[in-house]
């Protein structure tokens, strides 16, 4: 087996998207050929350290954390840049596959059909009250998690032509090799909500297990990827974390006379995080009010925001 060219170390996901192996001997190298060599780079030791730090940052920070077994291949990132036409999201650092939390949340959001359920995501105007962390791949599962995958496009020219030319039997097929992440691999999906009740933390691992067992993530779900099968661990966070303070009612903000007891209403809000997400949406109010102008700038209320956005 040919090893990864000494300018990409281990490392695929520089071999992936940065470099296109030279001729050997005066011959090109067949893609599918450099792909087999990608698929069996093991996972590396400072990958475990990594996510043995994570994992337990994720503790201390009374995240949800629930680690399921991919049912299917999975391929995040197929769009990204890459010299072959097709990517696969890799940590930048180690190379392993990784799921964004952006694609985990847009996912839930999916879903999930209850209005109730906006404060979590957030809008336009508001931040959210979850946060989606990235997943991470579980090293104790697996040694090789990428595999070689192939799909195969029947009808080109009409893809090409935007359909102006139809689609017959006399097409040829054209395959496509690319790298997936292949089934069985486990996933640690970490989720967080400052502040939040017993009943928002059983609602978000609903969610969260609903979402990776029937809607899926990445590419080419409909064709059976990105789904879990297994759930094979729940960490949830002590039954401590259920009596924190609850969240401000930021409703009763309605004017100037009210603004007295927003220092109050900040101080009262133990997490740094979540105080920083409160001041966010006090300000976006009061801005809307049209009262965040310098006239305001020395009001007790005004310096407590902004202290509490450092």
């Amino acid at each position: 087996m040919r090893k990864l060219p000494s300018v990409c170390g281990d490392n695929p996901g520089l071999a992936l998207a940065f470099y296109v192996p030279p001729k050997v001997q005066g011959q090109e190298v067949r893609t599918r050929d450099y792909f087999k060599t990608i698929t069996q780079i093991r996972i590396d030791e400072v990958y475990k350290s990594a996510f043995a730090r994570w994992k337990t940052t994720m503790t201390d920070r009374k995240a949800v954390m629930m680690t399921l077994k991919l049912g299917g291949p999975l391929a995040v990132g197929l769009g990204n840049e890459s010299p072959y036409e097709v990517g696969l999201t890799l940590h930048g650092t180690y190379g392993v596959p990784v799921i964004p939390g952006s694609a985990i949340k847009g996912a839930c959001k999916r879903s999930v059909k209850h209005l109730e359920a906006e404060a979590l995501f957030g809008t336009t105007d508001n931040a959210g009250y979850a946060i989606f962390h990235d997943a991470w791949l579980d090293p104790s599962t697996i040694d090789h998690p990428l595999s070689m995958d192939t799909v195969t496009v029947h009808h080109k020219s009409y893809y090409e032509t935007k359909g102006k030319d139809y689609p017959t039997d006399f097409d040829d097929p054209v395959p496509i090799q690319f790298v997936s992440v292949k089934p069985g691999v486990s996933f640690l999906f970490a989720l967080e909500i400052p502040g939040a009740s017993a009943e928002w933390i059983r609602f978000a691992e609903k969610m969260l297990e609903y979402t990776l067992r029937n809607v899926g993530l990445g590419g080419k779900t409909s064709a059976g990827y990105g789904w879990f099968a297994e759930t094979s661990a729940l960490i949830r966070p002590t039954e401590e974390v259920f009596l924190a303070p609850p969240i401000p009612d930021l409703s009763v903000i309605k004017g100037p006379s009210d603004f007295g007891s927003i220092e109050s209403m900040l101080k009262s809000i133990s997490s740094q995080e979540t105080r920083n997400m409160i001041a966010q949406e006090l300000k976006q109010k009061i801005f809307a009010m049209g009262r965040w102008t310098d006239k305001q700038k020395d009001k007790p209320w005004r310096k407590a925001i902004e202290e509490a956005l450092l």
